[in-house]
This record gives structure tokens, C-alpha cells and sequence, in this order.
């Protein structure tokens, strides 16, 4: 199931239904130890290496990935938001220190 429709109350009905499922999730938070994964593709370009960890709570089994493009990408998107929130706080401090503003 895509992310977009793997919410608490679908995952609930396939458990219910006894239906075995494969779901993409909505978690941001990943517990990804590098010591515990295994490379499953790897070229001179990327790396891409993947953990199993089985939920004590759930039973359920959590596939992690995470690739060095992936946590570039999420670098970048670190980066350029701390960019823009350090620009408004500058112009929000220049407005605080203006005539009228």
C-alpha cells in the first residue's frame, strides 16, 4: 500500500481481514543502525543498504533503507530551510530595528 492510503484504521482492517499487507509508512523517524544492515545494491555511484527490525509491540516486520543519494537529498533540504529560516529572521530583525517597521 502507498503511504498516502496506509493510515492507523486501513492497516487495522487488513489485520482484522487477515490479510498479509505491504505498506510504505508515514513514519519520519527511522531507527536505522548502520551496524545491522545489510547492502543490497551497490554501484560506483551509490550504496544502498537496508535493515530488518521486528516491532516487539506489533509483530509486525519494519523494513529500513537508506542510500547515500537519500541522505544527500535530505542534506539538501536541511540545508536550504535553515537558509530561509536564517534570511526571515534577518529581515525580521531588520524590521525590528527600522523606522516603522
Amino acid at each position: 500500500m502507498d503511504a498516502g492510503i496506509a493510515s492507523e484504521d486501513n492497516i487495522e482492517w487488513l489485520k482484522e481481514n487477515k490479510y498479509p499487507y505491504i505498506v510504505v509508512s508515514r513514519k519520519r523517524h527511522r531507527q536505522f543502525n548502520d551496524d545491522e544492515t545489510v547492502v543490497v545494491e551497490q554501484d560506483e555511484d551509490c550504496t544502498v543498504k537496508a535493515q530488518k527490525v521486528i516491532d516487539s509491540k506489533t509483530d509486525e516486520v519494519l523494513l529500513y533503507s537508506n542510500s547515500i543519494q537519500c541522505e544527500k537529498k535530505e542534506r539538501d533540504i536541511n540545508h536550504r530551510f535553515t537558509v530561509r529560516l536564517e534570511e526571515a529572521l534577518k529581515y525580521l530583525d531588520e524590521g525590528c530595528i527600522s523606522r516603522g517597521g
